[in-house]
């Protein structure tokens, strides 16, 4: 009988001592054991390290490393370039995840030869909004899915094969969005993911719009910076949606419209995420960052 292969999970955290207890207990009970766990800190200022220390001591699948340069995405290359499994899944700190997740997000990696694979997310804040949010996350995760693939890549819930991903993680990673930057490397080479329906994690959502229109400022002003080094490669991906001149000029009219056929708390979310996001691309136009 062939020996399964072992599978290394990544999970970067800053300042996420409200979080970790639940989210490795949910790691530590999974079905699948033969696993190991590798936790980043990112130079947190919490207690997150001291609580990471302590439940290391008791399961010692757990790797602990810290990284200096700050942004999950140098934090969560660091776990890739780190790990020993034939396969890597990661989520993200303040994730919960059933016990058959890493059965599920990994399956079609060992027996269906895919590369990547990626999976959706359900509210676990239970606020209006999160809930809201959580719902708009989804709408465009359905949206973005064409005959099984997904064309853009959110890193709080995916696998890969080992050596797809550290294939593109050689060279840094962008403090912030760095999921987008991960899925154009990806895409350069040829990796296509997967979507997983049935490998679904909870997530806690910002609980109000002014945390979503922080982050979606943040995301789409590093969005314009990835987009300025990949221009032209995976304008599919929807991060990169809406970019012609025409589409441009015709937004206003194109935002009322969609704003006029929704329920209006989903039209009001929707215009919170519309002008943060064009807020900061907008300002990410003027300015070029180096990573």
């Amino acid at each position: 009988m062939n020996q399964p292969p072992k599978i290394s999970i990544v999970i970067p955290v800053f300042n996420g001592q409200f979080f970790i207890e639940k989210c490795l207990q949910s790691i530590r009970q999974q079905t699948i054991k033969d696993i190991e766990i590798i936790v980043v800190d990112n130079n947190s200022t919490d207690s997150s390290l001291a609580i990471l220390k302590k439940i290391a001591q008791e399961d010692k699948r757990i790797k602990i490393l810290q990284e200096s340069k700050l942004g999950c995405g140098p934090a969560r290359r660091k776990g890739f370039l780190n790990a020993t499994g034939e396969i890597i899944a990661t989520i993200d700190i303040d994730c919960l995840v059933p016990c058959n997740w890493l059965y599920k997000i990994t399956k079609l990696l060992i027996e269906g030869g895919e590369q990547a694979t990626m999976g959706g997310a359900y509210d676990t804040t239970n606020g209006f909004w999160s809930k809201k949010i959580a719902e708009l996350e989804n709408r465009i995760l359905l949206s973005s899915t064409s005959n099984g693939y997904i064309n853009y890549l959110d890193t709080k819930n995916c696998a890969f094969k080992k050596d797809a991903i550290t294939k593109v993680n050689q060279k840094n990673l962008t403090p912030i969005a760095s999921d987008l930057e991960t899925f154009c490397r990806l895409n350069e080479n040829g990796v296509k993911i997967k979507y997983c329906p049935e490998a679904s994690v909870g997530h806690h959502n910002p609980h109000n719009l002014k945390t979503f229109a922080q982050k979606q400022y943040h995301r789409s002003f590093w969005t314009e910076q990835i987009y300025k080094r990949y221009q032209g490669q995976v304008m599919s991906s929807p991060q990169f949606s809406g970019r012609s001149f025409i589409k441009i000029i015709l937004w206003p009219l194109w935002l009322l419209k969609e704003i006029l056929k929704q329920p209006p708390a989903d039209g009001w979310l929707f215009v919170v995420s519309e002008l943060s996001w064009k807020a900061g691309w907008f300002v990410s136009l003027w300015i070029k960052k180096e990573w």
